[in-house]
């Protein structure tokens, strides 16, 4: 779950998740991230993009 300011990047990313998977990563609840959390959230959100692996599974 996001919990901060939007961003275009962030914006696109969670559109091509949601592309991918189906569902935006926000519906992710397991997972949460702040605005301190910002680089954080863009790595985990490439990575699970490029691996086609679930935010959950690409999160530590």
């Amino acid at each position: 779950m996001w919990y901060g300011k939007d961003t275009d990047r962030l914006k696109e990313l969670r559109a091509e998740y949601k592309s991918l998977f189906g569902y935006n990563p926000d519906g992710e609840t397991s997972v949460e991230y702040d605005q301190s959390g910002y680089k954080d959230y863009i790595h985990d959100l490439e990575k699970a993009i490029k691996t086609k692996k679930h935010l959950a599974e690409i999160a530590e």
